[in-house]
């Protein structure tokens, strides 16, 4: 987790989106050079939470392929980190784009001296904010996505600012089955004080398994890879069962020091689709959940 709520600091310590590519472009270019290391895998969405970070396709449903949507949601993080996020898609250049804003934050958070007091010596923010851009597109039999991350970190008066890259990549294998693979927060930091935070870069396999019966579809999905720079792994497993309009999962993510139990709900009601996860881990930090509205446009 990025920040903690009621987290003190002590005085002489470190303290620790046809324009899609044209916002991309000028983003990119106008000096962001890193993204934090942990604020990119707080989950926005309920996609996020259901599959974690590490596949860039997700964020490309194939219910919203071929038409533009709108999308709200809120996320109740760990230890009262409060996640908002606004997103639209629509077609672009035979593909989808995509445009996400998310921002997080804490307040009231204490700044203390060396001394023992009953009153803090202040009180300021921590917030993050993030804009994805991305693209998704179809050669041949490859179905590729691609996100670029623009971050913005900043911790009373210290900051830290970044772009990092997503790049998946799935082709079907036979008629149930699709595999490949996905290089997911590879970019640039920089320095936060005199120190220079790592990205959770990683390398991951992909898999999927499609069954259908009648209206009945159930879809397992696997992802699984190592991120050297923690020196740990990441494995996730979902299971969803879509009937109608109906849509529930129940996913597994685990690593070195940690597993996690997701599960969402969705249905859609006419251009209105509501989405609902939750998460719950070992970590006895509470249980993260995320709600989501996602408008259908004509």
């Amino acid at each position: 987790m990025l920040f903690r709520p009621h987290l003190v600091f002590k005085t002489g310590n470190k303290l620790q989106f046809h324009y899609i590519i044209a916002i991309t472009f000028i983003l990119s270019v106008s000096g962001l050079k890193g993204v934090g290391s942990q604020f990119v895998n707080v989950p926005c969405s309920v996609n996020e939470i259901k599959y974690g970070t590490q596949n860039a396709l997700i964020y490309f449903p194939e219910n919203r392929m071929g038409r533009s949507s709108l999308s709200v949601s809120h996320n109740d993080w760990y230890g009262d980190f409060s996640v908002v996020s606004v997103g639209i898609a629509s077609p672009l250049f035979g593909g989808q784009g995509l445009l996400r804003f998310k921002y997080g934050g804490f307040e009231n958070l204490e700044l203390r001296d060396e001394v023992p007091s009953d009153e803090p010596l202040s009180f300021y923010s921590a917030f993050g904010l993030d804009v994805i851009g991305g693209f998704q597109f179809q050669f041949n039999d490859f179905q590729t996505a691609v996100l670029l991350r623009m971050v913005q970190l900043r911790i009373h008066t210290h900051s830290s600012s970044g772009l990092s890259g997503n790049i998946s990549i799935l082709k079907p294998i036979n008629r149930d089955w699709e595999m490949g693979f996905s290089l997911a927060h590879f970019g640039f930091m920089s320095p936060y004080i005199d120190e220079k935070p790592a990205l959770p870069a990683s390398g991951n396999l992909l898999v999927v398994h499609r069954t259908a019966f009648q209206q009945l579809q159930n879809t397992f999905s696997f992802s699984g890879g190592f991120i050297p720079s923690l020196d740990n792994y990441i494995f996730s497993a979902n299971n969803a069962v879509s009937w109608k309009h109906l849509n529930l999962s129940l996913a597994s993510h685990i690593t070195k020091n940690m597993t996690n139990i997701s599960g969402t709900i969705s249905f859609l009601i006419g251009m209105y689709q509501v989405q609902y996860g939750f998460q719950l881990g070992d970590s006895q930090l509470g249980i993260s959940q995320v709600l989501e509205l996602i408008v259908l446009l004509p």
